[in-house]
């Protein structure tokens, strides 16, 4: 999908590195055609027991990349407990075209309101292409067992990407729980 809104050129020349991977805010949505400020090469989160926690990984590149890909394992606490990795889902994040919401809901004309792409679907893909002086978000969760010991575990995501590139993550529990629901539904 053509992108309405033009890549600042200069920007992308000045990225010391082709390919650059960083975990990044999720509640940050990252334009696809700018350079991202995102740096870290850790996520550390706390997270209860029986909570969901997500964030996300950004893939920039100055080079276009045929293949993008990701794998994911267990976390440990170094003590013999896990979160599974079946409890670890990760997905790319695709662009989709929409307008400004300008003055509201009437009538949308083109000449009216700029379009542009922004974040949007979680796609469940294997491999995703990434065109060069682009970004590429991957959104991460991990759901935490309610059953699993309070502690800090740790694990990793490879990013395949021209090159494997390695990146470690942690989650840290609380000793709390979520308050359980207890609901009766009656006819």
């Amino acid at each position: 999908m053509p992108n309405p809104a033009k890549t600042p050129v200069e920007a992308w020349s000045k990225v010391p590195d082709d390919v650059n991977v960083s975990f990044a805010s999720d509640n940050v949505r990252y334009p696809k055609e700018q350079v991202p400020v995102a740096s870290s090469k850790e996520w550390k989160v706390k997270a209860w027991k029986g909570e969901k926690v997500h964030t996300q990984i950004l893939v920039w590149t100055k080079k276009s990349i045929p293949e993008v890909s990701f794998s994911t394992g267990d976390l440990s606490d170094g003590k013999g407990h896990l979160i599974r990795s079946e409890n670890i889902k990760a997905a790319f994040v695709r662009y989709v075209m929409t307008d400004e919401f300008g003055e509201g809901c009437d009538e949308r004309t083109p000449e009216k309101y700029k379009s542009s792409l922004v974040e949007d679907p979680i796609d469940i893909i294997e491999t995703i292409a990434v065109e060069a002086n682009t970004v590429q978000p991957l959104w991460l969760s991990v759901k935490v067992p309610a059953d699993v010991p309070a502690g800090k575990y740790t694990g990793s995501v490879i990013i395949n990407a021209k090159r494997s590139m390695f990146f470690p993550y942690q989650s840290m529990l609380v000793t709390g729980c979520f308050p359980t629901l207890s609901m009766e539904v009656r006819s």
